[in-house]
């Protein structure tokens, strides 16, 4: 029965809208010991795909991760009812299909204290992961860190947000029933220029129709040798979609060219005058933080609407950088991801509120997934890698003093699709003296792999796409389940 779960964890089950329901205090539903756990799964993964180097599948200064691994057992012996980990990356991240499966893995085995973070990256027009949805009817400005934009001040999701609609409304539905919350954080400047916001819900069969807002245009200056789709997957957007908006018949674009990415006409959903209704809730907890708001609901619920209006003067705008959705009543793993498409460690530096609200989620274990897009930038500069690499680690550091760092290496990818990157070993390197130097675990991603050049076999066993630098679904799934295999190694050799 074991095999039969560890091979069939689903990532999200889609589910009709539940109606709000009494919190139920969980108790953590451990199937098995963590020994049995992830020496099933790695006898499963490495029967499945021999390539993999399961040796190397251990963690490095695994010392770092002890007050980690001291939290992990007072919630098994129920001392403890949470435990809230926070993964940070780039594209590998974003659609969570990789950190989702952690999740997944971690809360069956320790129990679910909640979804975590999420973000409306609809509204900032780019992919997002597929277990929940998120809608607003005002017109939202973006602006994501990886691309050195302007625009809204991004926060501890990668993003900035900001609307100056009002009243507007924003809903979030999650689509997996077992992740029902009764607790949401929602992370923003809360500054005396912000709206006003109002936790509640749509009612059934407010939405009336859709209809079209104007937005802000962004702007892409094309560089020698870029393609369509090149900067089509970089904004998280269709071919056809830039085709449209640029008025282009064919693909053949030129160096110097602008091209418009997103903006102008939008599809908004048309709510009935009366659509939103305001839930009972706690008053916020947090009424003096500068980063975020807290609001607790007598019931539980999968879905949330957030309304936000002008009550002031001097209110104008509304920020949003994510929401952390928690169920207070459970006990268990809080699994927050946050992923951009394109991300360095350099880009989380220029975030203006990541510091801020990372201290504010006060988490027990921070993973950080990046080296990606520093091994296959068009200029390498090792010195620059290490220099950013330290600069966010101290950063984390400051933040969130009391969590243990996990940081892994980059994985395998090819360049153009056809050479092998030396830079990717480099980069590798520079993350694992990294960890020495911040005290921090390190997790040798690359080496699991099956080391250099080993991405073509991912690919041959359809677990990477056809870009040798992004893996399919599966491939992501593989992914987490040899990190969390690696995890419960390491913490069943100490329990």
């Amino acid at each position: 029965m074991l095999q039969i779960w560890v091979l069939n964890i689903l990532l999200s089950a889609a589910a009709p809208a539940l109606a709000q329901q009494e919190p139920q205090v969980k108790p953590v539903a451990v199937s098995s010991s963590a020994s049995d756990v992830y020496q099933v799964l790695l006898d499963n993964l490495s029967q499945a795909y021999p390539f993999l180097l399961i040796t190397a599948d251990t963690l490095s200064q695994a010392e770092a991760l002890d007050t980690f691994w001291d939290k992990l057992a007072a919630l098994e012996r129920g001392e403890r009812d949470k435990v809230h980990i926070i993964h940070i990356g780039d594209s590998h991240i974003q659609a969570d299909f990789y950190s989702g499966k952690v999740r997944s893995l971690m809360q069956k085995q320790f129990g679910s204290a909640g979804r975590g973070m999420v973000f409306p990256y609809k509204l900032a027009r780019t992919n997002g992961p597929t277990d929940y949805r998120c809608s607003s009817n005002a017109v939202w400005e973006s602006r994501r860190r990886a691309y050195g934009e302007t625009g809204p001040p991004m926060g501890i999701c990668g993003f900035g947000l900001k609307t100056t609609n009002q009243p507007f409304l924003l809903e979030v539905y999650l689509k997996n029933a077992a992740d029902s919350f009764n607790q949401a954080t929602v992370f923003y400047p809360k500054t005396e220029t912000a709206y006003n916001l109002i936790p509640g819900r749509i009612k059934p069969g407010a939405q009336l129709s859709t209809t079209t807002a104007s937005g802000a245009k962004r702007y892409h200056k094309i560089k020698s040798g870029e393609t369509l789709s090149h900067i089509a997957r970089r904004y998280g957007t269709s071919v056809r979609t830039l085709q449209r908006l640029n008025g282009l018949r064919s693909t053949r674009i030129r160096a110097g060219q602008r091209l418009v990415v997103s903006g102008g006409s939008v599809a908004v959903p048309k709510y009935a005058p009366d659509a939103f209704e305001q839930i009972p809730f706690v008053a916020d907890t947090l009424a003096g933080s500068a980063f975020s708001s807290v609001f607790t609901f007598a019931t539980s619920t999968n879905s949330l609407a957030i309304k936000g209006e002008k009550i002031l003067a001097s209110q104008k705008e509304s920020h949003m950088h994510g929401i952390l959705l928690e169920n207070t009543a459970g006990r268990g793993v809080l699994y927050s991801s946050v992923g951009v498409n394109g991300a360095t460690s350099g880009h989380y530096n220029q975030a203006e509120y990541f510091a801020g609200q990372l201290s504010a989620l006060a988490p027990d274990l921070i993973i950080v997934s990046l080296g990606t897009n520093e091994a296959l930038g068009g200029r390498f500069d090792a010195e620059e890698v290490r220099r950013e690499i330290d600069k966010l680690l101290a950063t984390i550091r400051e933040a969130a003093p009391a969590a243990a760092v996990l940081l892994s290496t980059n994985p395998d990818a090819l360049r153009r699709r056809r050479y092998t990157n030396a830079h990717g070993i480099t980069v590798k390197n520079i993350i694992k003296q990294a960890a020495e130097k911040h005290g921090a675990a390190s997790w040798d991603l690359h080496a699991v792999m099956g080391g250099q050049g080993s991405i073509r076999r991912w690919r041959t066993a359809q677990l990477s796409q056809s870009d040798y630098v992004h893996l399919t679904r599966r491939g992501y799934e593989v992914q987490g389940e040899l990190l969390f295999a690696a995890l419960m190694r390491e913490y069943a050799s100490r329990n």
